[in-house]
């Protein structure tokens, strides 16, 4: 099953600057690539014994100049260790129809969604460098640390159109924290400082019209894999959009503690 959600034109900014070019194609030198994407996409939040636990439900939070949407299974309570997926929105800045998704999933594994809002249209390094966006990612995280008791061992990224662009940038760059990466029809890769290496998921539809499919299949999956990164590819038929059968999946076996 798959379902597809609204779109926004893409801007003539830095992803299709890197599209048209063939920079993105970017990635060329995976291995150490800092100077482009200052300042640093570090996140510097960990998880800790909670002060407190978050009510059950969905939550709305502002952080810094933005917000993050969260939402806490009943089943979470129960957990000494709560799984936590983070959810990158793509350019049309929304989450709703991500949380009215992916929630039943929730409830059943168990498993923690923070989705944090854009500073803009969307993420900073997909337009020029990393920056605001990092700080705000960090400080939902923070606080979400602070409320909920997060399994250090099972934290996944995860994001859709530049927001999974976004997530294989930002997860690269972060491996210590996040334990898994999913992309679903990302767009192209971003050069950043590796840290560690987490297995990575993709998935993308073959008619994409808004982010070629062979983006993914003839460059972004090679290039991780060559850069020593075990890659699931999951190509389907279909347009640009999420492929929930990926999505629960992986909530799942993030649920469950299994790789």
């Amino acid at each position: 099953m798959s379902w597809t959600v609204p779109l926004t034109q893409c801007a003539m900014n830095r992803r299709t600057f890197l599209q048209a070019s063939g920079a993105a194609l970017v990635s060329s030198n995976l291995t150490g690539v800092g100077h482009l994407d200052a300042p640093d996409p570090r996140l510097r939040s960990r998880p800790k014994q909670a002060k407190r636990v978050m009510a059950a439900g969905l939550t709305r939070h502002p952080v810094v100049e933005t917000s993050v949407v969260t939402y806490l299974p009943e089943r979470a309570l129960t957990l000494e260790r709560v799984p936590l997926m983070v959810f990158l929105h793509g350019a049309n800045r929304t989450v709703d129809a991500f949380m009215e998704r992916f929630r039943p999933v929730a409830d059943a594994t168990g498993v923690m969604l923070l989705m944090p809002f854009a500073m803009g249209g969307t993420w900073d390094a997909i337009r020029y460098f990393f920056g605001p966006d990092v700080a705000a990612i960090d400080a939902s995280l923070a606080w979400c640390f602070d409320e909920v008791p997060i399994d250090p061992r099972r934290i996944t990224l995860s994001g859709f159109s530049d927001g999974a662009t976004y997530a294989l940038a930002l997860g690269r760059a972060n491996g210590d924290l996040f334990t898994r990466i999913a992309a679903y029809s990302p767009g192209f890769l971003i050069p950043v400082k590796p840290v560690g290496r987490p297995p990575i998921v993709i998935s993308h539809g073959r008619q994409d019209r808004i982010l070629p499919f062979e983006n993914a299949s003839e460059t972004i999956v090679p290039t991780l894999t060559k850069a020593g990164y075990a890659v699931d590819f999951h190509p389907f038929d279909g347009p640009h959009t999420v492929l929930m059968d990926v999505v629960e999946r992986e909530m799942k076996a993030l649920g469950t503690g299994a790789s």
